[in-house]
């Protein structure tokens, strides 16, 4: 059972009211022990319900006051009881620490307002309901001077947590809207940078919105800019709380990341002259992982000019070379005013300069930190810090050396101090920089620690260390923005959001919709619940999220290089899903396959596979569950790519050239073309013939239905978060179709941000001009295979029994379009344009010779149509957007291109009369 308390803290937890913070904590009803302090951090779903349980309820003895209840995030919400003769001069019941008696609440001065209050507490804690609340402070309104007037700087924060956003608005602290930022693990630290970046860059730049509680219309941001910039990074802190030595490392990496973003973009303004920036690194606490809480251990604290900064990660060249772009500054005319003159611009810039001699650190680290200038000093003290620093820069004393502030520190301890009041605690932590400084703030506002000071004159966080000739080495070689957001958590379903539903599939005998009951000799229960399924989202089980941590999240590259070769004003970005294990992104649909297979006892499945992509991926996953696999590959490929059978078999995999002779639909093909190269259909026909006569064997399909491409949404919902990261929006989207998963699993979440009107980007497929489904077929009820053996299904077919030519993108022959994929073009939320294989292959080696990826042969579809598009763009000047699905390596696909280098590939167009005889052959479904 769930229980609420409410800690001393008495912040502002939910935003816009004045409230006590409160969590959902664990008790041990007999002991009157509190368990767990922190119930859970992932709690979205539960806590919402227990708050709305809670909500409302009334105390016996106290029929006068009001109980409202408001979950606000991940273990926390916000308890507010509303009548007369309250006070807030009551004690908590928080113990502090987990395993200690629940306390009661006492009043702390002799007034009958405050034990009024206890009373009140102590009753409501002893409530029964959905759960127990356990109120431990009532919050008086936080009656303080705003930022502005204390300080004389207008300030701005980003800060998604709650409780920090809450006191920035008791301070009239303008709190920004950043895309992505959540304030737990998943947030999007570079979009917090980007947007304070934008507000302290104003006139400059256009001021982010700011959000106005109470309000569904937020508001535009000063226009002339802000001189404070507050950027709260939450997950470092939550990762000690939760023992997570990994992600802990991976968000401070994304720290890093977001400090560099925010150098690159302030350096791109302060290069104009109008503006000087100053950096200041630092934490309120630490919380080492082992330990799991706060040890009351002393925290680094560092500042510096932006202009040092810079130059000691490498200097200018190196922060502007990074994969994460400035923002599109305007040029500024000579003499423009931005607020401040010239004259006075100069004699600020020289005092600053006089006054910052700094000292030898060079890095963000306790030990680092503890060789610095300052000392060692209580966080109550860092206001006075810094008045008598910028003093000396803002105030003309000649008479008054630099080297003087290396000594004017001295080592305080804070644990000594008494405690202070929580909105002090906030004002001596909300640092008073120059115009305008720049505050990162490493974890939650929170008194009772120390600093360890370090006035410096190069600062540069730890990770960001210089190697190779000065190039920055960051954890993703390939992007600067890789691990920036999390796998996510839940597959979207599009089905959700059309207003027009896709037809359903019909049973190949009676031509009525297809029941569960007629799928289960094919699949195992969970699959044909997800292909049916109008949900808007399905969890990912956490067996496939650990797997999936493998390789996920995947990069997110601007093709830099290839824009340079092209010559164009485009802006070239490509989702690349080569870094799974079997080198594409079949894996993240046949990982959840084996895993529900397994969960239901399965011990064999059986598949096809085109170029091997999907075999390799449905092989590598099986070795994780325990189960047997059995591949029937298509023989064009089986003979092209012997390296991707290899792979299988390095699985565990059996793997068979499609036709064999070892199903009766193999037979019949084989009768009459004992060459046949074989297709994805026959290869379909032969393992769901396997598997429809043996009750232990299942079927895995790697595209084409519901469940497949609701697995490969994965992509899209880690891509739609890695463009806002980087402050980009996608005007065209461009991938390869065969089958059509990893189109669907890039576009389907952008397609419904398109249908909620937040984008509006062209969303278009690409097939090869031999295998043009979309583009050449019909849009008919037909056979997934070409025995007739699957149920009909509403599609862009060629014809069931088409057979297309050997081309060497094996993934992408297929005679059908995934239903989805079909129904979504008709409704007119996307483009379809075919391609030949030569013009592909030679996109493919623009591409290698640029970017040094070499692509399979399946993305070079997507790959030429991007070259068109970009070229495009170089003759009309749009400097377009370009996103790119790239959907596996081609390191196995080596003959392809050794027939193109050596001039042997050619051009296999499809033919018209096979395709009207194979047409013709289409079953005639007609439906109400």
């Amino acid at each position: 059972m769930f229980y609420l308390y409410i800690n001393t803290k008495s912040c502002v937890n939910l935003v816009g009211r004045k409230s006590p913070e409160s969590n959902f904590a664990t008790l041990d009803e007999e002991t009157g022990i509190v368990i767990s302090r922190r119930a859970d951090r992932h709690f979205d779903e539960e806590g919402p319900i227990l708050c709305a349980a809670l909500d409302g309820m009334k105390l016996p003895s106290f029929p006068e006051y009001e109980v409202r209840v408001r979950y606000a995030t991940e273990h926390r919400c916000g308890v507010v009881v509303k009548g007369p003769r309250l006070s807030c001069n009551i004690s908590g019941t928080d113990p502090l620490k987990d395993k200690r008696l629940l306390l009661q609440a006492e009043a702390l001065d002799d007034t009958d307002e405050a034990r009024h209050t206890a009373a009140a507490v102590n009753e409501l804690s002893s409530m029964r309901g959905a759960g127990r609340c356990i109120l431990l402070h009532v919050c008086a309104i936080i009656k303080v001077p705003s930022f502005e007037n204390k300080h004389g700087l207008w300030p701005c924060m980003v800060a998604p947590t709650k409780i920090i956003a809450g006191l920035g608005l008791s301070l009239d602290i303008d709190i920004l809207e950043a895309p992505g930022a959540t304030g737990d693990y998943q947030t999007l630290l570079t979009s917090k940078a980007t947007v304070i970046a934008r507000a302290l860059s104003a006139p400059l730049m256009p001021s982010p919105n700011v959000f106005v509680p109470g309000e569904d219309e937020h508001k535009p941001g000063r226009p002339d800019g802000y001189d404070f910039g507050f950027l709260h990074i939450k997950a470092i802190d939550d990762a000690g709380h939760d023992k997570a030595s990994i992600l802990k490392v991976k968000a401070l990496e994304a720290a890093d990341r977001a400090i560099g973003q925010l150098a690159k973009l302030l350096l791109q303004v302060e290069s104009t002259g109008k503006f000087h920036y100053f950096l200041c690194v630092t934490g309120d606490h630490s919380t080492p992982v082992e330990y799991g809480d706060h040890s009351f251990e002393p925290v680094p604290f560092s500042m510096c000019r932006l202009r040092d900064f810079v130059g000691a990660v490498g200097g200018e060249s190196i922060i502007m070379e990074t994969s994460l772009d400035p923002f599109p500054l305007p040029a500024v005319k000579a003499g423009e005013n931005l607020g401040e003159t010239e004259n006075a611009e100069k004699e600020r810039s020289s005092k600053q300069l006089k006054a910052f001699s700094g000292d030898s650190v060079c890095e963000l680290s306790e030990i680092a930190a503890a060789r610095g200038c300052l000392g060692r000093f209580p966080g109550g003290q860092m206001m006075v810090e810094f008045s008598s620093h910028f003093e000396v820069i803002m105030v003309d004393k000649d008479s008054l050396e630099p080297s003087i502030l290396k000594t004017q520190s001295s080592l305080l301890n804070l644990t000594e101090l008494p405690m202070q009041q929580p909105t002090q605690k906030f004002y001596d932590f909300c640092i008073p920089n120059l115009y305008p400084l720049i505050a990162i703030m490493l974890s939650k506002l929170k008194g009772g620690e120390q600093c360890l000071g370090s006035f410096v004159l190069k600062t540069r966080p730890r990770h960001l260390r210089l190697s190779n000739g000065g190039r920055v080495r960051a954890r993703a070689s390939l992007n600067a923005d890789l691990k920036a957001v999390g796998i996510p958590h839940q597959w979207y379903n599009l089905v959700a959001d059309l207003s027009v539903k896709p037809p359903p599939p019909l049973h190949p005998k009676t031509f009525e919709p297809v029941k569960p009951e007629d799928l289960s000799p094919l699949f195992p229960d969970e699959l044909i619940k997800q292909e049916a399924s109008t949900d808007k989202f399905i969890d990912i089980p956490e067996e496939v999220l650990d797997i999936y941590s493998l390789w996920r999240p995947t990069p997110l590259i601007r093709a830099k290089r290839l824009e340079k070769l092209l010559n164009t004003p485009a802006r070239i970005y490509y989702k690349y899903e080569g870094v799974s294990p079997a080198g594409s992104h079949k894996p993240n649909t046949a990982v959840p396959q084996a895993f529900y297979n397994a969960q239901q006892g399965i011990k064999n499945v059986v598949t096809e596979t085109g170029a091997g992509q999907w075999g390799c991926s449905l092989a590598f996953a099986c070795s994780l569950f325990g189960l047997d696999c059995e591949v029937w590959q298509v023989r064009a490929s089986y003979d092209q790519k012997p390296y991707r059978r290899l792979m299988m078999e390095t699985w565990g995999a059996k793997v068979h050239p499609s036709p064999s002779s070892i199903t009766e639909t193999g037979r019949k093909i084989l009768q009459m073309d004992p060459s046949s190269p074989g297709s994805l259909g026959i290869a379909i026909s032969e393992a769901v013939e396997v598997a429809a006569a043996n009750a232990d064997t299942k079927y895995c399909l790697g595209s084409v239905l519901n469940h497949v491409l609701l697995h490969q949404t994965v992509i899209g919902e880690e891509c739609i978060k890695q463009m806002e990261a980087i402050g980009e929006t996608p005007d065209v989207i461009i991938g390869c179709t065969g089958g059509g998963s990893n189109f669907a699993g890039l576009s389907f979440p952008f397609i419904r941000e398109k249908l909620n009107g937040k984008i509006n980007p062209v969303i278009k497929a690409v097939e090869p001009a031999a295998c043009p489904s979309l583009t050449k077929g019909v849009y008919a009820y037909d056979y997934g295979d070409t025995a007739g053996m699957t149920p009909l299904m509403k599609m862009h077919t060629l014809g069931h029994d088409f057979i297309p030519d050997p081309i060497h993108s094996g993934g992408l022959r297929y005679h059908g379009m995934a239903p989805l994929i079909s129904h979504v073009y008709e409704l007119g939320f996307m483009e379809a344009m075919a391609i030949p294989q030569i013009e592909c292959f030679q996109g493919a080696i623009q591409f290698a010779r640029s970017e040094g990826l070499i692509p399979a042969p399946e993305p070079t579809h997507a790959i030429a149509a991007t070259i068109r598009e970009a070229l495009h763009c170089k003759e009309t000047g749009e400097a377009k957007v370009i996103l790119m699905a790239m959907c596996g390596h081609g390191h196995f696909d080596l003959k392809s291109y050794e027939k193109f280098l050596q001039g042997e590939m050619v051009d296999l167009s499809f033919d018209e009369e096979r395709i009207r005889a194979s047409l013709a052959k289409v079953p005639q479904v007609t439906r109400k």
